[in-house]
């Protein structure tokens, strides 16, 4: 009887933390997957905005703009979906869309920089040269809830 106790007392921690162990490698799998979605959508989008020659009306949840893609001057949309968290990024060339980021904590993800001002505008283009675009993206994760935020500032070079 006694025997019996004490193998359910060690088969009970070994369980406690085998699935702790579980938790946590779900956790770091997750949190990978993420980081990795989001720098290869910084690189792939810092690559099309630094060589954008022409900014529409943008907000901070959109992104309007002709750039290059191939050596071949495009529009390309930049917008965020969803009413309420998690908010996800899409990119539109043409009539095709595709889904860049998702799991975003807020819809506002663009800030603009213009010539001599240091303080970041939600909305371009504005009346002075715009010289920067800030990326930043809050995601939000689950199991244990943290939160990732990674950013780029893009200094724009075809402008004018």
């Amino acid at each position: 009887m006694i025997t019996v106790a004490l193998f359910a007392i060690i088969v009970g921690a070994t369980l406690s933390v085998l699935e702790n162990v579980m938790s946590s490698a779900s956790f770091s799998q997750q949190r990978g997957e993420a980081m990795d979605q989001v720098r290869l959508a910084l690189d792939s989008m810092t690559k099309e905005i630094r060589q954008t020659t022409m900014v529409r009306p943008s907000t901070a949840s959109n992104l309007d703009i002709d750039t290059y893609v191939g050596g071949v001057p495009t529009k390309v949309v930049y917008s965020v979906s969803g009413s309420i968290p998690p908010y996800i990024l899409y990119r539109t060339q043409g009539s095709g869309s595709s889904q860049v980021v998702a799991r975003l904590k807020t819809p506002n993800v663009f800030n603009y920089y213009y010539a001599g001002s240091q303080t970041p505008a939600t909305t371009a283009p504005g009346t002075a040269p715009l010289t920067q675009i800030m990326i930043t993206f809050p995601l939000g994760l689950t199991h244990p809830a943290t939160d990732i935020v990674l950013s780029s500032a893009i200094q724009l070079r075809n402008q004018g």
